[in-house]
């Protein structure tokens, strides 16, 4: 600026200085410098906690853990451990870290929010994605994701009536605190395997079959114990029919179990699940040409029973688990009717099989099939590689029949992840933080179960920024 301007700003704005020495306003210029530097310290130091409390809340969000843990565990914890190892000079640099509950939610309610965004501009950024959802309630009468799975629930009246002695039997003996130590002593005192039974859940209604298992494997400990509860129950454990539909129900419930869990997973596709489906079917057409022919070595319980007992299947006995069968065959065909479409797509599942037909795919996707069959370096790759990835990865250089392959391969085959996200929200949103906001709750649900990793840095120099 001019010396005049200057002159006068001097005089109107500072007239108290304006007979000040020359070494006044330098020492005032030296103090400004240092105010500087002062200021960028204690700005990177800001940066470093901020960041420090965006990592803290990223682990709490993961565990699905309340907002004052920070403050109540995770912060003091962490001070203490500087103080055991490093001493108090370093623990102080962690106290300032900001970890209060409304600090916490808002870094979570933030990092939600950004990656909610994140996943927006991949989904608008990509050609074809799926979706896959249903619902429930909360705790509170909030909508939120529900799911159940394949089951086979109808299961005849004969077969259910069965299953509900069952449950009335494991419930005299688990309701009550008393029947369950007193089972559990009637157990160890005869020597048995196990010493409690397994509950009974409906929402999980596949939870019958581990019920009925140990049922079955406690039915002497039962049949003793109920005597003086339910005569009429303890009777049903030594009547031959009703023991040999029980085994039997065991291990059909044990082999539909198994079959629920493979279908289960993040890396699935219909293909797959249709093959497995296939193999279930195929499955129980033998099982039940072979039952048919008097063997049934294939239901483990039913056959130890019959074997140990030294008896044979009655025709009343034999015609209840044969209708049984062909019932659950019948649901197969009426629930997946088209089962025999994947064979439509083994070029997908095997392009490199040498027995491969495509002759009803077109023309371009045929051609570029089979430049892909031709390369040796592609076949290894697709032995590594999960089937998805594979196709994936031919997007640039064979888009038609990635493409083509991919529209097969994207749609959800189950709704393996609803669920998964469901049992996770339960944890988030449980009695204790029930006043959760919806928005929290979105953000806490998105950090849980998401793959984006939110980008700490950003979120941290933009909340310097605003306290700047």
């Amino acid at each position: 600026m001019r010396p005049g301007k200057l002159s006068r700003h001097l005089t109107t704005m500072h007239p108290k200085h304006q007979n000040k020495t020359t070494d006044f306003f330098e020492r005032k210029a030296s103090e400004q410098s240092r105010q500087v530097v002062f200021f960028d310290k204690h700005t990177h130091l800001n940066n470093t906690l901020l960041k420090a409390s965006f990592e803290m809340t990223l682990l709490i969000a993961k565990a699905k853990k309340s907002f004052t843990i920070g403050e109540n565990l995770v912060l003091p914890a962490a001070i203490k451990i500087c103080e055991v190892i490093h001493g108090d000079k370093i623990a102080d640099t962690l106290r300032p870290i900001p970890v209060s509950n409304d600090t916490i939610k808002r870094r979570i309610d933030c990092m939600g929010d950004h990656i909610k965004s994140q996943l927006l501009i991949q989904i608008k950024n990509s050609d074809t994605f799926a979706i896959q959802l249903d619902e429930s309630t909360d705790l509170t009468n909030n909508a939120q994701l529900m799911v159940f799975h394949l089951t086979f629930r109808k299961i005849g009246c004969k077969l259910n009536l069965i299953t509900n002695d069952v449950v009335s039997m494991v419930n005299i003996v688990k309701t009550r605190a008393l029947n369950t130590r007193l089972f559990k002593i009637l157990c160890e005192d005869m020597g048995s395997n196990h010493n409690t039974l397994l509950i009974h859940t409906d929402v999980r209604w596949l939870s019958r079959g581990k019920v009925l298992k140990r049922v079955i494997e406690l039915s002497d400990e039962l049949r003793i114990f109920l005597r003086e509860f339910k005569p009429d129950l303890s009777a049903l454990l030594s009547n031959e029919k009703w023991m040999c539909l029980a085994s039997y129900l065991a291990d059909v419930f044990d082999k539909v179990n198994e079959l629920n869990v493979s279908l289960q997973g993040q890396s699935t596709n219909i293909l797959v699940l249709t093959s497995k489906l296939q193999a279930f079917n195929k499955k129980l057409s033998s099982w039940l040409n072979a039952f048919n022919n008097g063997d049934t070595s294939m239901f483990t319980s039913l056959h130890d029973f019959l074997t140990v007992n030294e008896l044979s299947l009655t025709t009343s006995v034999a015609s209840v688990i044969t209708e049984h069968m062909s019932s659950m065959l019948q649901f197969l065909y009426k629930y997946f009717p088209n089962l025999n479409i994947n064979n439509e797509y083994n070029w997908i599942k095997t392009p490199f099989s040498t027995s491969l037909k495509y002759d009803h795919i077109p023309w371009a996707i045929k051609e570029q099939l089979i430049e892909i069959r031709e390369d040796s370096t592609l076949e290894s790759e697709f032995h590594e590689k999960e089937l998805s990835e594979f196709w994936l990865r031919r997007q640039q250089e064979y888009p038609l029949i990635s493409k083509a392959a991919l529209l097969i391969l994207i749609p959800f085959a189950s709704t393996y992840l609803c669920e998964t996200a469901f049992s996770q929200l339960q944890i988030i949103k449980n009695q204790h933080r029930s006043c959760l906001s919806q928005h929290s709750l979105e953000a806490n649900l998105r950090i849980a179960v998401s793959n984006i990793i939110p980008d700490i840095n950003m979120q941290s120099t933009f909340f310097l920024n605003i306290l700047v």
